[in-house]
């Protein structure tokens, strides 16, 4: 018997629902996008949360703009690079962002890059999971496109989470040790992943 093709609707779906799960349970994506918006909050008690709110849009859109790239290109397989080298370099970009939250949690201008410059990085590691699952042959560019989005979906969600308990928290008189000291376990733990996945 022939194999009915499946309705687009529920590619969409599928593949939005796998993009939200991927970002969600993808911890290494998620540390990093917590250490970039992490020190937000000195932005939101200097200069109004409205201020910090847009700081954060600029670090999650340059990152998305990055990822989104490279997971298009690797997905359609017009760049395509090995996964161990990938996770290595992912880890080791929470590590970089931590370490300058500990070394200077103030300053913010350089985010922007790092945010668009490793997110081209963590594309490669949204990439793999496509491949897992494996685009559909006469709807790749759809499911490409909703998992994209459902990533972009999970982002904002964490975002609106966090935002808050951080500009709480940048009222009070700890926050930049706080935040120091977030940064270090987030750091150490990045460590951690980059060794055993040298190891691996």
């Amino acid at each position: 018997l022939p194999i009915e093709p499946v309705s687009a609707m529920t590619v969409a779906g599928t593949f939005l629902w796998e993009g939200v799960l991927h970002f969600a349970l993808g911890f290494d994506h998620v540390l990093f996008l917590l250490s970039l918006v992490l020190a937000a909050g000195f932005v939101s008690r200097k200069e109004g949360v409205k201020r910090a709110l847009r700081d954060v849009a600029i670090l999650v859109t340059a990152f998305t703009l990055g990822h989104s790239v490279t997971l298009i290109a690797a997905a359609l397989q017009y760049v395509v690079l090995p996964s161990q080298p990938v996770e290595i370099v992912i880890a080791a970009s929470i590590a970089v962002v931590a370490v300058m939250n500990i070394v200077r949690p103030e300053q913010r201008g350089a985010l922007p890059w790092l945010a668009g410059g490793f997110g081209l990085i963590h594309g490669f590691g949204f990439s793999s999971v496509l491949a897992e699952l494996g685009l559909p042959a006469e709807q790749n560019v759809l499911a490409l496109v909703c998992f994209n989005v459902g990533i972009e979906l999970a982002q904002l969600a964490f975002v609106a989470i966090v935002m808050g308990p951080i500009a709480w928290a940048a009222k009070q008189s700890g926050y930049k040790r706080f935040v120091q000291v977030a940064s270090a376990l987030i750091g150490l733990l990045a460590l951690f992943w980059v060794v055993e996945r040298v190891m691996g």
